[in-house]
């Protein structure tokens, strides 16, 4: 372990933490380390791949219905483009209602929302109207 991370300096932090928090401490009694998280963020110059980019609109082999909630629980069938994800690159959009499949998965795209594939090639959703 590196330095400043054994159970001691672990234990000492849990207790000045817990006394910032609910004004006491207690340093007789055991700490116990019941969940621990991490998050790690690397940076990375890594860009999708060229062949990628933009050519357009995604391709739309077709529609389908598909029913959506609405408020008061009742459903709403839509009929929606089918758009294939892999027909997609960097800067194309789509717009909900629609589905956008691939080989693994279907994003479905709400009524209200849109999308966009990004420098990553993911594709962001976004809310456009409540």
């Amino acid at each position: 372990m590196e330095e400043g991370w054994g159970a001691a300096e672990i234990a000492e932090a849990f207790h000045r933490a817990h006394q910032r928090r609910y004004g006491f401490h207690q340093e007789d009694v055991e700490v116990e380390l019941v969940n621990l998280r991490l998050r790690s963020v690397r940076p990375s110059e890594a860009r999708f791949p060229a062949w990628r980019k933009s050519r357009g609109a995604g391709r739309v082999p077709g529609k389908t219905k598909v029913l959506f909630g609405v408020a008061g629980g009742d459903l709403e069938e839509v009929v929606c483009p089918v758009v294939e994800r892999e027909s997609m690159g960097i800067g194309d959009r789509v717009v909900g209602p629609c589905l956008v499949c691939e080989e693994d998965s279907t994003v479905v795209v709400p009524p209200g929302w849109r999308g966009r594939v990004d420098g990553w090639g993911s594709l962001v959703l976004e809310r456009v109207k409540s």
